[in-house]
């Protein structure tokens, strides 16, 4: 920045002290326009008192002269501008009334100020406040009221309405409901929320492998940007959270289980030429501390349910950042409503976390928060009679879903079927190269009588008829 050859080196034998004051618009401009941040720049733009250059000085002379590094020269060249040494502010009591909203005691004013180091005394139906050189920061009352207040104590200002408000009935929009109902189970989940920037940088595309067809490739730049680090407005969340957990994996937090609920920008065409599209979405982040992908997938159902959403599919996901066959789209009446996985770990790699497996979900909120949502959830009553419970393993090919295997199941509409799931995969040389075998277990009941066997076995017939015909199982 200027000061490689004019430095202090081995053999500098002489040096000259300067202490300057600068007007700060002029800085700050200066700065913005090289994109040249200093320690110096930042001091002077928010400005400097005209009596801290004398007085930096001579402690920098004081300095040399106690520490024994040198000899002190006499003579030096003051080229400052005149300025008032002492200002004139007038102002009253009812003003700075107005300004804080509370009562002022005039002695207690004029007490605080003066102990400030703010001269006060009577004018022509006001009072004026002296300022000293040393006090730039004042330059007008609503300066005075502040020093006055902060010393007097904000526990005088009273809450008050306007003179002409009224009061409303208020109350939370829908979107923001279920923003803070999505906010709170996750936080119950155990996550903690966190807030980066809408910015990024423009390597977020490559870093997630994103192919060139991507939409998420066409990131809005920014015309003024602090840095090249945050020059393009994210297209996902996805990015931001894998740099939140590299940062604390890079911090030696062995263990991180993060949210975050913020908006997307995704452009209609570049160069803009109207406002693009913005999406709110979630991101979950995990790692460490045995999260794992059902860990993940239990933060999104949580979200799910307390959604009343009840038609959740998921389906294997094809996005280029997440682990062939460890990831997963999601999709809500039909429609992909977001991913979850665990990161592919090359790309896990590139974000400098290589001891952990790192796991990311980012959903659309439009997507699972319908009108439904916000209705309150009906219930049935439950059975007083015993449930019967029957386990079915079949044999299915390797790349069969669990999830069309359910689909199979409960489509063959079977009588007193209140629920099923998957509880075991096994595979074997016994049951074949390329096939593997699926536990079911699943749940019958009636509301007014206890069920039969043969009832039961009439209704796992059907299912597994359904099962081979769907999914080509065959009973182990």
């Amino acid at each position: 920045m200027g000061g490689a050859d004019s430095g202090v080196k081995d053999d500098t034998r002489e040096i000259v002290f300067e202490a300057a004051k600068f007007a700060r618009d002029n800085i700050r401009r200066t700065s913005r326009a090289l994109n040249l941040r200093s320690d110096s720049s930042s001091r002077f733009e928010k400005g400097i008192d005209f009596a801290s250059q004398q007085l930096g000085v001579e402690r920098a002379l004081t300095m040399i002269y106690e520490s024994g590094a040198g000899d002190i020269l006499k003579g030096a060249y003051d080229v400052k501008v005149q300025y008032e040494k002492q200002r004139e502010i007038p102002f009253t009591i009812k003003k700075l009334k107005d300004i804080l909203g509370c009562n002022v005691p005039k002695g207690a004013l004029i007490s605080i100020l003066e102990r400030l180091g703010i001269g006060v005394s009577e004018g022509d139906g006001c009072l004026i406040a002296h300022v000293g050189e040393d006090r730039e920061d004042i330059v007008g009352v609503n300066d005075i009221a502040e020093e006055f207040i902060r010393v007097y104590g904000y526990r005088h200002i009273k809450p008050t309405l306007f003179k002409y408000a009224a009061l409303t009935e208020g109350g939370e929009p829908d979107g923001i409901k279920i923003v803070d109902k999505i906010k709170d189970v996750l936080c119950a989940y155990g996550l903690r929320e966190a807030v980066t920037y809408s910015f990024t940088s423009p390597s977020f595309a490559d870093k997630l492998r994103l192919s060139g067809s991507d939409l998420r490739r066409n990131a809005i730049r920014v015309v003024n940007p602090i840095g090249e680090a945050l020059s393009v407005m994210r297209t996902t969340l996805t990015h931001s959270m894998l740099e939140t957990l590299a940062y604390n994996v890079t911090h030696f937090v062995d263990h991180a289980e993060l949210f975050e609920v913020a908006r997307t920008y995704l452009p209609k065409e570049l160069p803009l030429a109207e406002l693009p599209d913005e999406r709110e979405k979630i991101c979950v982040g995990m790692y460490g501390n045995g999260a794992d992908y059902y860990t993940l997938k239990g933060a999104v159902e949580n979200v799910l349910e307390a959604l009343n959403i009840c038609d959740a599919k998921f389906v294997r996901s094809n996005e280029p950042f997440l682990h062939p066959g460890r990831g997963a789209d999601l999709y809500v009446n039909g429609e992909k409503a977001g991913y979850l996985g665990e990161i592919h770990p090359d790309v896990a790699a590139d974000y400098g976390i290589d001891n952990f497996r790192v796991y990311v979900a980012e959903i659309f909120i439009d997507k699972i928060s319908g009108d439904e949502s916000l209705k309150h959830r009906n219930f049935a009553p439950f059975t007083r009679f015993p449930v019967a419970e029957r386990d079915l393993a079949v044999v299915v090919a390797e790349d069969a879903f669990a999830s069309d295997i359910l689909d199979a199941a409960n489509g063959a509409k079977a009588a007193n079927l209140v629920g099923f799931k998957v509880f075991d995969t096994y595979r074997s040389e016994q049951i074949g190269e390329g096939k593997k075998s699926v536990a079911l277990r699943f749940y019958f009941a009636n509301l007014e009588r206890t069920l039969q066997d043969a009832e039961v076995n009439d209704a796992m017939d059907k299912i597994l008829r359904a099962l081979k015909r769907k999914v080509g199982a065959k009973i182990r």
